[in-house]
This record gives structure tokens, C-alpha cells and sequence, in this order.
């Protein structure tokens, strides 16, 4: 089946959406599609994209929520008639909901977002929030990554079309990823190391419970924290490294595109949000091989077991840290936990992914184009 796609994202490199649309986008690619993906920020991860760097399509804007988006994006999308509008997270489903509705063009909107994410965000957030909310009643079709997610989105729109479809890796990229070298990290020889990767934003990410536990690690063991991401809270979490009298056993990276070789180099990989949706960063260490300590939220539990990870309660720092120091000091049990894992996170293949996004465009266009034809023949 050709088709055309126009796919609407803020960024291009930063999280795991930008992560899961560059996989898409490539396979998409690869099957014939026409692809473009409209973007507000400069492409700062080429590698990320790799061949798919021809589909995209840069909307110069002075901000993130300038009004001309909008205009731009009909502008493109009467130019290059897409068959499907497909939105990936604010600000561009709101773009997407009002261009579509413009164009009178099928929408669908890839929300990855549980609902604990709606009910205990901030203010500024939860006013987003109901805006995107709003918007996606248009939606001509709801795409949740976790079964959290539609069970929310059910909630909110009971009739509107709605489906699953469960994130992706490139996994023979990550098996031919090698594993990071002492040298290359900036650790000591001498010293093992645990690894967070993702945004360094307190909420949702808990982390500074999480910097609570790693704080008695380093002080009880010889094992040292890397922790790679960016994110608006990084220095109030470089000043709880310092205070901790530690600061040297703490190692921020910033965003990197090389975090799968500390993954398979890390001990151990340390996840406890409050709230999540299909966490690329849990997948990506389990396709790794690396065991995992993850909270015990029922995002988590639609993909793990207990014979797979260390589940912690989020909320109690100790119970965080006795999870660490179990995993640390109990390798053979760990590599277990790591094995079955990992045995799940490789089914998680592209191309599956894009067959059901294929299925989900094939219904989709079916069921509009008999809605129109009644319309058509008043």
C-alpha cells in the first residue's frame, strides 16, 4: 500500500517520540511511502535520521506556539496532500487538530501519555494538557502506546476510534552497538557504574527521590552514577550531587546519541517515574542487556514481571535503594533478571510496528471515506 504521510513533531531528537517517529519514518521510507515530516527545531542528531533526513521539512517559527504554524502547515499540507495528518505530541497536535480540520483530511494522533500525567501535573502543564485535550475530540483516530493510555483516552472519548500500538527498537543497530569503554566514559578503572538516561525533569521522572537513593549507594559502595539527559531541573540535581559530599561519583553527560553503549556497560539501569506511558529508555536498556530497576507503576507492569526487573516502590527511597544495592550485590540474579528481558525487549521489531501503523491507516481511510460519501450526496 503507497501512501502519503504527514507527520507533525516538535523536535527531532530530544525524546522517545522524536526516537519512535525517526524508526517509523525509515521504514515507512523503505516501503514506499511519500514521507514528509514537518518540524519546528533545527535537526541537531543526523545520525538519528540517517536516509530519512530527505523527508523532513523544516517551518520556521518563532517559538514553539507562534500562530503562523498553522498557516504554514495548511500551506504545506494543500501542497503535498497527504492522504493522512499523523501528530506526535504538543505543541504540533494542536497544529495538527486545526490544520486537519481546515483540510478536511484524516488525523491521527500518537499520544504516549498515561493518565496519571493528566491528573498530577503543574498548572502550566495541565492547561496544555486540556488544550490538547480539546483538540483531540476532532482526532479521526487515537493511537496509544499502552494500554494506560487508551484506557484513558476510553474514558474521555468512549466513541472515538482508538487502538494500541506498542513502541519499537532498531535492534540490529543496538546488537552492533559495543559497549563503552572506561576511557571513553571518564569513570575510574577501578569503578563499576549505574546509569539513568532521559529528561532530568522532577516530574514526572521522580528524580529527586531517585538522586536520594543514589546518594547512600556511592557512599556505601564503590560503584559511581552516570546520568545522561537534559532537562530543565539538571542543576538543582548537579546541586544535590555536590551537597552530597560525592559530586565526584556523579557523572552528567548531557543528551548524547551514543546511550546504548553505557547501557550495555552499566550494572545496572535506574527508572522510578511516577507515571509513564512505553518507556523508550526502560526498552532500550533491556535490548541492552542491562538489568533494570523500574517503579512499580501499572505502565511498567503491562511489559515487565517481577522474573525481569526489580520493581521498587516510587514513593520510598529506601525501598529504591535496597533495590539497588540487591541488584549490585547479587550478579548472578541480576543477569537473570537481565536475560528475560532482554528475550522481550527483541521482539520489539520496526517493521511490526509498521505493520500496524499500516493496518490502523488502511481502516482508517475505509471508514472516512464511507463517512464523506453521505455528505457528498446531499
Amino acid at each position: 500500500m503507497s501512501l502519503k504521510i504527514l507527520h507533525l513533531i516538535a523536535g527531532l531528537s530530544v525524546g522517545g517520540a522524536e526516537h519512535q517517529l525517526s524508526y517509523l519514518v525509515r521504514e515507512q521510507s523503505q516501503r514506499g511511502y511519500e514521507v514528509v515530516v514537518a518540524h519546528l527545531l533545527e535537526n541537531d542528531d543526523p545520525e538519528l535520521w540517517g536516509k530519512a533526513q530527505s523527508c523532513l521539512h523544516h517551518i520556521n517559527a518563532a517559538g514553539n506556539y507562534d500562530p503562523r504554524i498553522i498557516a504554514k502547515t495548511i500551506k504545506l499540507i494543500r501542497r503535498f496532500k497527504p492522504d493522512i495528518i499523523h501528530s506526535w505530541i504538543l505543541p504540533m497536535d494542536i497544529v495538527g487538530g486545526i490544520a486537519a480540520r481546515f483540510t478536511n483530511t484524516p488525523w491521527v494522533v500518537r499520544e504516549s501519555t498515561s493518565m496519571g500525567n493528566y491528573e498530577f501535573a503543574d498548572w502550566p502543564s495541565r492547561i496544555k494538557r486540556w488544550l490538547q485535550k480539546t483538540i483531540i475530540s476532532m482526532a479521526s483516530l487515537i493511537v496509544s502506546n499502552s494500554n494506560s493510555g487508551n484506557d484513558y483516552w476510553a474514558s474521555v472519548y468512549p466513541d472515538k476510534r482508538r487502538c494500541v500500538i506498542r513502541n519499537a527498537l532498531p535492534l540490529e543497530k543496538i546488537r552492533k552497538t559495543s559497549p563503552i569503554t572506561i576511557g571513553q566514559s571518564g569513570i575510574p578503572q577501578e569503578r563499576d557504574f549505574i546509569l539513568y538516561a532521559g529528561r532530568l525533569e522532577n516530574w514526572p521522572k521522580n528524580l529527586y527521590r531517585l538522586f536520594e537513593a543514589f546518594r547512600e549507594v556511592v557512599r556505601i559502595t564503590n560503584v559511581d552514577v552516570v546520568i545522561c539527559g537534559e532537562g530543565a531541573d539538571r542543576k538543582n540535581l548537579e546541586q544535590i550531587a555536590i551537597d552530597s559530599g560525592f559530586a565526584d561519583r556523579f557523572h552528567f553527560t548531557g543528551y548524547i546519541n551514543n546511550v546504548w553503549q553505557y547501557m550495555k556497560a552499566a550494572k545496572l539501569f535506574c527508572s522510578i517515574s511516577l507515571v509513564e506511558g512505553q518507556p523508550n529508555t526502560v526498552l532500550e536498556a533491556m535490548a541492552n542487556g542491562c538489568p533494570v530497576v523500574v517503579s512499580d507503576i501499572p505502565a511498567h507492569r503491562e511489559f515487565i514481571n517481577a522474573d525481569m526487573a526489580y520493581f521498587v516502590n516510587p514513593e520510598d527511597t529506601a525501598d529504591i535503594q535496597e533495590n539497588i544495592l540487591a541488584a549490585l550485590s547479587s550478579a548472578a540474579e541480576a543477569n537473570i533478571k537481565a536475560l528475560k528481558s532482554y528475550n522481550y525487549a527483541n521482539s520489539l521489531d520496526v517493521s511490526a510496528m509498521a505493520d500496524a501503523y499500516e493496518n490502523a491507516y488502511e481502516r482508517l481511510l475505509k471508514e472516512f471515506t464511507m463517512e464523506a460519501k453521505p455528505h457528498a450526496k446531499q
